[in-house]
């Protein structure tokens, strides 16, 4: 019996002894906070990804009607600064051109302000723009 009394002993003991590893947390995996003076809880390890910026807004693409019956000092805002500004009688011919190609926006008194009521796109040997118009303007866009 006192053979079976040590054995028991020795069972108990080995399971007690900890067959296993204790469970132990890596510091990198879980923040730590502390207490600061005034009693406020300060971060020393954070393990959370950053937050992604947010996206850029799309802008939709200039357009001829973003221009038409605007002042030309909203046009030079949305443009940029004109190359040459040519009066004609109580009008004006703007050129603006970018490698691109070039605009001629043509404005005239309508009302208390002068306003854009023609626009003209060529490419730089000089030929209508046709269906590229609206690619054309695009390359003025202001960022």
């Amino acid at each position: 019996m006192r053979r079976a009394l040590l054995l028991a002993g020795l069972v108990g003991l080995t399971a007690c002894s900890g067959a296993f590893a204790p469970e132990t947390r890596s510091p990198t995996t879980q923040p730590t906070t502390e207490r600061t003076t005034a009693g406020q809880q300060a971060t020393a390890t954070s393990t959370r990804a950053a937050p992604a910026p947010p996206a850029a807004p799309v802008r939709p693409p200039l357009r001829l009607s973003d221009l038409m019956g605007r002042a030309p000092g909203e046009i030079d805002l949305r443009i940029g600064v004109p190359d040459l500004v040519r009066t004609e009688g109580n009008g004006q011919v703007r050129i603006y051109s970018s490698p691109d190609c070039i605009l001629h926006i043509f404005a005239y008194p309508g009302g208390a302000a002068s306003r854009v009521t023609h626009i003209e796109a060529r490419t730089r040997n000089g030929r209508l723009a046709g269906d590229a118009f609206n690619d054309c303007l695009e390359s003025f866009r202001r960022s």
